[in-house]
């Protein structure tokens, strides 16, 4: 096998249905980082285990997620897809093992305060840490980065979504850490989200 294979080319089948690469396919391919991007429909036990990060994830992006109006009016920051490649620059991985449940902590650095709704633009971010998603209108399946197993309750022991309004453009992004969940009584799921509410699950 060549190991110039070009991904972009073979995603899709013969019926244009999204093509999984397997291992054997990318082993060894030299220039599997700078394809990376035509693995979203490839899933993380197929990823070379070079390219596989593991444990606690702290990354810092270089901007920051964005206010509801820029959650509306820039599609470039609702698209799950640019904030995988984030994570995947920030890391040197295309892919993470799962922790679960996990902690996350967010912290958004600014010049200015993106408003009451801040929480509505982390949402691609927080899509691009799961393992996949089928919410596609075609059904497909796609992989992101894979730092958690899903954004439910029992998957998310806790999370923090803190805004600091900096001084210096230097300072604009996002701090973010992942790490397993250890809940005191070993049964009750909680999310605490941003506006200070609980929720538990059992």
């Amino acid at each position: 096998m060549s190991n110039r294979l070009n991904l972009f080319e073979s995603m899709y089948d013969d019926q244009g249905q999204p093509a999984p690469f397997t291992r054997a396919e990318l082993e060894p391919l030299e220039d599997l980082w700078e394809q990376r991007a035509a693995l979203f429909f490839t899933p993380t036990s197929e990823i070379p285990e070079r390219f596989v990060g593991s444990g606690e994830l702290q990354v810092s992006l270089p901007i920051v997620t964005p206010s509801y109006g820029e959650f509306e009016q820039i599609p470039g920051y609702r698209n799950t897809r640019m904030w995988v490649d984030l994570l995947q620059r920030a890391t040197g991985k295309i892919r993470w093992r799962p922790m679960d449940p996990v902690t996350i902590v967010v912290v958004r650095k600014d010049v200015c305060s993106p408003g009451r709704y801040a929480t509505t633009g982390a949402k691609a971010l927080t899509d691009a840490y799961k393992v996949s998603s089928t919410g596609r209108r075609d059904g497909h399946r796609v992989h992101y980065f894979g730092a958690i197993v899903d954004d439910t309750p029992c998957n998310i022991g806790s999370v923090s979504f803190t805004c600091v309004q900096v001084q210096s453009r230097a300072e604009v992004g996002v701090d973010i850490k992942i790490k397993t969940w250890e809940p005191q009584d070993g049964t009750e799921c909680r999310e605490v989200l941003p506006n200070g509410s609980v929720s538990t699950s059992r």
